[in-house]
């Protein structure tokens, strides 16, 4: 590449008049942009051959199409951050859907395993190497819960305690660690907050009414209750997937895997309907099936 340069100024320093020198800027912007080396936050998902769940229900598609025509988050570059349930293969059968009928552009950065919590496989790891993106969808997983991590309070990592390190091992801290370095990346960029999505296996991970906690004490709707008041404290919309209306025991065996925790393509297909909404309106849509 210097050697290419280093050819392009000879030939400016030989150009005789102001057109020429013009012409010569032209080609070097050109260049300039062409050399730039790929950021991998242009390596976005790829949905060519994939073909939308046939199960979806026809009023929540449309309802979610329609809002769509109008939407302002149309055309957007988006990035998704979480666990296993924002980077497993089969939810690309939600994300097809976002870039079907909103024209988005999805990179998922997620990975399995992983939680807010930096004790752990961590989502502050994932916004360490993102790209610029018009939004950012922190997809909370059930990883903090599951492996005992504090859930903290709204104000970890920020500048009540002044950003305090000790509080990245937190749910909240870490949530906010995020936040932050997401701003850093993209200052005018929409950040999301997708709540942690019911699981099946146990009565915590599906009922208020649940007994059942991890090993710190903490019930599941606990995390989820502290993900929604860090998103308010920091102004950011949260889309609450707890509540999503079609997630009840006896869809079970049609949207999730043999484990009852991870969903199938048929899950994805169908609560992506409601993402596309939420995406489109930034508002859930309390639409049954």
């Amino acid at each position: 590449m210097q050697s290419q340069l280093h050819s392009l100024f000879e030939i400016r320093q030989k150009a005789p008049d102001m057109m020429q020198r013009n012409i010569f800027l032209l080609i070097l912007a050109f260049f300039s942009l062409s050399c730039c080396s790929k950021d991998e936050s242009t390596d976005y998902d790829d949905f060519e051959g994939l073909q939308e769940v046939e199960s979806i229900d026809p009023v929540a598609k449309q309802t979610a199409i329609q809002a769509c025509l109008q939407s302002v988050n149309q055309g957007k570059t988006v990035g998704v951050f979480g666990g296993s349930l924002a980077s497993n293969p089969e939810s690309a059968a939600a994300k097809m859907l976002w870039n079907k009928y909103l024209g988005m552009l999805v990179k998922t950065y997620g990975q399995q395993g992983h939680g807010f919590s930096s004790l752990q496989g961590s989502i502050q790891d994932q916004v360490k190497r993102a790209g610029r993106h018009d939004i950012y969808i922190l997809w909370c997983s059930t990883n903090d819960y599951t492996t005992d991590r504090e859930i903290g309070l709204p104000t970890d990592y920020t500048v009540a305690d002044g950003y305090d390190e000790r509080k990245l091992v937190t749910q909240c801290g870490g949530m906010n660690f995020c936040i932050r370095q997401l701003r850093t990346i993209n200052p005018r960029a929409t950040i999301y907050v997708f709540g942690s999505l019911k699981f099946f296996s146990s009565t915590d991970g599906y009922t208020t009414d649940s007994k059942r906690t991890n090993g710190l004490g903490y019930q599941y709707t606990d995390y989820i209750r502290a993900q929604r008041q860090v998103a308010e404290a920091q102004g950011l919309q949260f889309f609450d997937q707890w509540n999503i209306p079609i997630l009840r025991e006896e869809n079970v065996e049609r949207f999730y895997t043999s484990d009852k925790t991870h969903m199938s393509v048929e899950g994805y297909g169908n609560i992506g309907i409601y993402q596309l909404y939420f995406l489109a309106t930034e508002q859930g849509m309390n639409i049954s099936f």
